[in-house]
């Protein structure tokens, strides 16, 4: 808030940096789940693939190094570093709050339900 009333312009930038790096990363994340969650269905279970995408897994890769494109620009540039930073330093925060609560208390797996079976009601 007080940045706000010191230097509107810079509040919003550093906004709008800060949640554009933390989109990226959660982007960055759903690319690399689908690049080892779809290989380990096509092998352990294709018949539950249901969707198919098309170029998998080459418009993937394109997605990741896009993405990590970007972040190395806003690494590099002046004005998109400290939010940059910002995001990286709370991302691993959160991963390592996340490390701790799996080693206290064990990780849970989650079961996916079975698209061939019906609801129970």
């Amino acid at each position: 808030m007080g940045l706000n009333y010191y230097s509107p312009d810079l509040a919003f930038t550093f906004l709008l940096n800060s949640s554009g790096a933390v989109a990226l990363f959660v982007w960055l994340v759903v690319a690399v789940s689908q690049l080892r969650l779809r290989r380990r269905y096509e092998c352990e279970a294709p018949e539950r693939l249901v969707l198919r995408m098309w170029g998998f897994p080459v418009l993937t890769w394109v997605a990741i190094v896009g993405i990590l494109a970007v972040l190395v620009t806003m690494l590099f540039d002046d004005s998109a570093r400290p939010q940059l930073l910002w995001s990286v330093g709370v991302a691993a925060l959160v991963l390592v709050c996340a490390w701790v609560q799996q080693t206290r208390h064990g990780a849970a797996l989650v079961e996916l339900p079975d698209p061939e079976r019906k609801p129970v009601r």
